[in-house]
């Protein structure tokens, strides 16, 4: 008998479905945000910042999910000691991308993780068959330190391709590239994004 282990390996990438009580109460605040917002990669002509008041209000009502972003964090990554810390909520802005727009590929800076919650998601996305799935309309792409796949006999799982419903939450570290594929419809897929700050846990002496 050969006794072996193996090490876990790349980012945390989680996914989670958003209460539909939060999720309403997100999309009737994105509806109502109008704060300009820019960050250099603006491929969308709408992307909206939630206020200050607005953030205040959904740190608290997203921290749960956080915290298990955090629980998973430590059963999967942690080596010696549990990340003992928490991940602060520190802005929020709406996606709003239609035919044609897209978002290139980037990570976030000024943050520890980043995350995105998709609230509505326009049906009927164009499916080209003779596309590689990595670039069909509608995709998002998590990639992570890509190389030259064309000799790769043992193939690493270095990205992940999504095509979000609604409800999807992802959270995952700030320096995961990920991009998005345009689609051609004239409807509007809509989806909040935001970043996320290390915090020390406050003690309950």
């Amino acid at each position: 008998m050969i006794n072996s282990s193996y090490y876990q390996w790349g980012p945390l990438l989680y996914h989670t479905k958003l209460d539909k009580v939060i999720l309403k109460d997100l999309e009737d605040t994105a509806k109502k945000s109008n704060e300009y917002f820019s960050h250099g990669l603006n491929k969308l002509k709408n992307e909206p910042n939630f206020s200050k008041v607005d953030i205040k209000k959904f740190k608290l009502k997203l921290q749960p999910y956080f915290d298990n972003f955090c629980e998973a964090y430590n059963f999967r990554c942690s080596k010696d000691d549990n990340f003992s810390k928490i991940l602060e909520l520190q802005n929020i802005w709406v996606n709003y991308q239609t035919n044609n727009e897209w978002r290139p590929p980037h990570f976030h800076s000024n943050c520890e993780a980043s995350f995105v919650i998709y609230l509505q998601i326009p049906e009927g996305l164009k499916n080209f068959n003779d596309v590689d799935v990595e670039y069909q309309p509608g995709a998002v792409v998590f990639d992570y330190n890509r190389k030259d796949e064309s000799r790769n006999y043992f193939k690493a799982i270095n990205k992940h391709i999504v095509f979000p419903k609604k409800g999807d939450m992802f959270i995952f570290p700030y320096d995961l590239n990920h991009y998005t594929v345009p689609f051609y419809n004239k409807k509007t897929r809509v989806s909040i994004s935001g970043n996320l700050i290390v915090k020390e846990r406050e003690s309950n002496d």
